[in-house]
């Protein structure tokens, strides 16, 4: 996200293009969308309403939902489709399959498992006609103008992954029905046979009528040079990441998902054409105060300035949640930075190591310069265990076979190259055994009651388009180390007899400890020489974090600098020429500098 990528990506945005033609999401979309509170797993008797089940009344308190005015935002009476949230779109769930899903369980209809829907016995269309179920939605049509006749737009969604249809595409079908219903925008799922998104926009460009487009996971499944160098995007948003669900684990993995597309010298999400992690989850999360208002704000701190569309999922008619989430998705100043666009969408700039903390995961150094922290590795081969240097008399330290998932953040262009491994921890707590193999040189890993063994890797690597760099310390299935023959460099190892470190058998890569990371700083440029800055804790601990201004992409101001906290809503100058942040765990800092 340095100055010269932000003008390639400007003047990119301007070069030849084969997308949707259809005038929309020039900005982030907003809007509100079904799934995430009405799944339709409910099994009860009762499920043609009530529950989580889908239908025609819920459309409506959506409806009613985002046009409410009793709220205040900065003290006037307003509504949320004011704000831009004003398409109100259905997900899985209103379609007739003609068997009762493992998704879906309907007792009017005979059972069908989801073996038999993915082999082709699951349908929802008749004679090529889509089928609507009528319990759930007595007049679809009569919905979508009652939407139209509230000033709102309506979306509905195709290719489902509840009946699963697997059946010859019936492209010109859908659209027709699409257009006769009147719908305003489309989600385009991955589970049914129809997966040319480009025909679904050429389509509905024929139509006359512009109609807001998904991709989820369909052909091109995101945003693509093709070629011959041109950018390729026949939808507006495209899914970054998979399914999102109501932790925040899983909020910060769809977060990092959009690093492939927002960290690039020529950005692929951009104005018509946005990555999109997936409908938000604020307002469904559980778990003590304040953490739980930590979490979503996060979640919609991430959102806003990664320029993801700003999608709600919901119960709009809970008032209690309405008032709970309110001062979070009706920050306006978070609304601006989400729309703000001068060349580059923002993205994950940089992650610090966690503070306070003992080593917690393996990296890999040079062994040249080998540190304290490489030296003093131990087998243990009574008890199976790789002793790790440090610990202490209480805590004595083992390699496990546990990922780093939430404190290994992806490589970013300007974060340096990024060490993860996996985590150590106390050696009673390892469950497995550790092996070393003397003719292989192979640390075989075995997880109890499990027959599959993995030996632990050392990779590293970078994107040849961003220059992002990584390095791994992983456990890699393969038929060479089941055999214990074949193996990589980087899969061989061997512990010295001077300094007790544990390197590769060409002696150039020792494994040593590390904290994990902790502090994220995310950024996006502004219009005005701004530039908005997330400063976010992954961890379940507190930290302290000092953040350079060198450390902030085309930042113009160096020794004192205005500062706007979006989340509180004030303004100061920071004097001086970097930022200090107290953070509790899964809280976030929001600030908008210059």
């Amino acid at each position: 996200m340095k100055q010269a990528p932000i003008l390639i990506a400007i003047l990119a945005v301007a070069s030849p293009c084969t997308c949707i033609d259809n005038g929309l999401g020039v900005r982030p979309p907003r809007g509100w969308r079904s799934w995430n509170s009405y799944p339709c797993t409910d099994s009860s008797t009762t499920m043609f309403r009530g529950g989580n089940i889908l239908t025609d009344a819920v459309m409506k308190e959506a409806m009613h939902g985002v046009l409410d005015t009793s709220r205040k935002i900065n003290g006037t009476f307003a509504s949320l489709a004011g704000l831009g949230y004003n398409y109100v779109s259905m997900d899985d769930g209103y379609q007739q399959c003609n068997c009762s899903t493992h998704q879906d369980i309907d007792p009017t209809l005979p059972n069908c498992s989801i073996g038999d829907c993915r082999n082709g016995k699951c349908s929802w269309h008749k004679q090529g006609v889509p089928q609507v179920n009528l319990h759930r939605f007595p007049d679809m049509k009569g919905l979508v103008d009652y939407g139209h006749s509230l000033g709102l737009k309506v979306g509905t969604y195709l290719n489902n992954c509840i009946c699963m249809e697997k059946d010859t595409p019936t492209y010109e079908q859908d659209v027709e029905w699409l257009t006769q219903m009147g719908f305003d925008g489309v989600k385009i799922d991955n589970c049914g046979s129809a997966h040319n998104v480009t025909y679904y926009s050429e389509l509905l460009n024929k139509t006359g009528r512009p109609v807001r487009i998904e991709d989820c996971h369909t052909y091109p499944a995101h945003s693509e040079i093709g070629p011959n160098g041109i950018f390729e995007c026949p939808m507006n948003f495209f899914r970054s990441g998979g399914d999102i669900s109501a932790s925040f684990g899983s909020i910060m993995g769809e977060a990092f998902a959009t690093v492939n597309w927002n960290d690039l010298p020529v950005p692929m999400s951009r104005p018509g054409c946005w990555a999109y992690p997936d409908m938000m989850q604020v307002g469904n999360f559980n778990g003590p105060e304040p953490t739980r208002t930590f979490e979503e704000m996060s979640h919609f701190g991430l959102w806003s300035i990664v320029s993801s569309p700003l999608v709600l999922g919901f119960n709009l008619s809970d008032s209690a949640i309405v008032d709970r989430v309110w001062p979070i998705i009706t920050n306006t100043h978070a609304l601006e930075i989400n729309h703000d666009y001068v060349g580059h969408p923002g993205t994950l700039v940089k992650s610090y190591l966690a503070k306070g903390m003992s080593p917690q995961m393996v990296t890999q150094v040079n062994c040249e310069s080998a540190p304290a922290a490489a030296q003093g590795w131990r087998f243990d081969d009574i008890n199976k265990r790789v002793i790790a240097p440090g610990g202490s008399s209480n805590n004595t330290l083992c390699l496990s076979s546990q990922s780093n998932q939430l404190g290994c953040p992806p490589p970013t262009m300007g974060g340096g190259i990024t060490d993860c491994g996996l985590l150590l921890a106390n050696c009673s707590n390892v469950k497995g055994s550790w092996t070393y193999n003397k003719s292989s040189q192979a640390l075989v890993w075995l997880q109890n009651n499990q027959s599959q063994l993995e030996c632990l890797t050392v990779t590293t690597g970078s994107n040849a388009t961003s220059g992002r760099q990584s390095s791994q310390v992983t456990l890699q299935q393969s038929a060479q180390c089941r055999q214990g023959q074949g193996l990589s460099a980087g899969q061989r190892f061997v512990l010295s007899s001077d300094k007790n470190t544990l390197e590769t058998v060409n002696g150039t890569i020792c494994l040593s400890t590390s904290p994990i990371y902790g502090v994220q700083l995310w950024s996006k440029p502004l219009s005005n020489n701004r530039v908005a800055i997330l400063v976010l804790n992954p961890l379940s601990i507190n930290q302290n974090v000092t953040v350079p201004f060198a450390d902030v992409p085309n930042i113009s101001c160096s020794d004192s600098c205005p500062l706007l906290d979006v989340w509180r809503h004030t303004s100061s100058v920071i004097a001086g020429n970097y930022i200090n942040v107290s953070l509790a765990s899964h809280q976030s800092h929001y600030f908008i500098l210059g």
